[in-house]
Formats: C-alpha cells, structure tokens, sequence
C-alpha cells in the first residue's frame, strides 16, 4: 500500500485543529483577496439553491487545488471534467465524516507493506501525516518526507517519487 499525500490525516477534534491550520496555509499561499475568494465560495455552498451551492464548490476546489503548487499564480487551471464532479452536498458530507468523533480505531494494517510519501510543504503537514500513520500502524514500510515539496509530490518532486516507488515495489515483485 501505498499512501501518498493522504489528506485524511485526522478526525473528530482533531479535523477541527487542522482545518484551521489548512484555512492559515491557505491566506498565506493564496493571499488574502483568494482567501476571501474561497470564505465566499464556501458560503454559496450552504445555499439553498443546488446550481450556486455546487457552482460555489467548484470555486473552492479550483482555489485549493491552486494552492496545492508551489506558486498558486502560475499553476494551471484544474481541468473541467475533474471540476465537474464536485458537488457541494458531496464536499458538506465528507466533512461531516470527518468531524465525527471515531470511537474504534483504525484495522492495522501491520501485515501489508506500506510506504508513505509526503512532502515537506505540504497544505496537511507532513509531521501531522507521519504522526497519523504512526498511530495507525501504517508505517510497517517506510515513510518519507520530500524536501521542496509541496501537496502535488508527482507534479512538485517527479523523480524523486519514481525513485522512491521504484525502490518500494523492486522489493516486493
């Protein structure tokens, strides 16, 4: 298995914590007219009316996957059939998952190989990563944490991924 830039790194009080921490990440990478930008698409998704509480979610997903590169302004534009697919209902019910406390932890997963891949940079921090990984057991392979790297590792660090992957699987095939 294996996990790379998870962005379900937390849950219950813990989603809380870091979602604040990815609204900061997300003023500071953007800016604030962006910021402000994505407070007014998040709104439009609670409308009451489907077309501008989807189109609103839309909005904010193209903003973040911007702030996913490194310089937001010279990232491309998230392609229309991935922007598509995004619903406010679908965006409001996996936060909803999230911010439920969980009561029963997580099947380790000791007996599968794993290797966990992160960037430095990235929008969930790679230390709150590697810390939910080790509480999960997830860590019966290796874990890494790509220097100048942010949320995109393929886009961002390339070579270093193959090489990582490369490595990960010749041992296992």
């Amino acid at each position: 298995m294996v996990l790379l830039s998870p962005t379900a790194v937390a849950q219950g009080s813990d989603w809380s914590d870091m979602e604040i921490n990815v609204m900061k990440f997300n003023a500071k990478k953007g800016g604030w007219v962006n910021f402000l930008y994505m407070g007014m698409a998040s709104l439009a998704m609670i409308l009451p009316f489907q077309s501008v509480a989807d189109y609103g979610a839309r909005q904010l997903m193209k903003r973040t996957m911007k702030n996913y590169y490194v310089d937001p302004n010279s990232a491309p534009e998230p392609a229309s059939s991935f922007l598509s697919g995004v619903s406010a209902y679908a965006c409001i019910e996996t936060k909803n998952a999230f911010i439920r406390d969980v009561t029963t932890p997580m099947v380790p997963l000791t007996s599968t190989p794993c290797l966990g891949i992160f960037g430095d940079c990235d929008i969930y921090s790679a230390d709150r990563v590697v810390s939910f990984c080790e509480q999960n057991k997830f860590t019966s392979g290796q874990t890494h944490v790509i220097r100048n790297c942010d949320h995109l590792v393929w886009v961002d660090q390339p070579k270093e991924l193959v090489r990582l992957l490369s490595s990960f699987y010749a041992k296992r095939g």
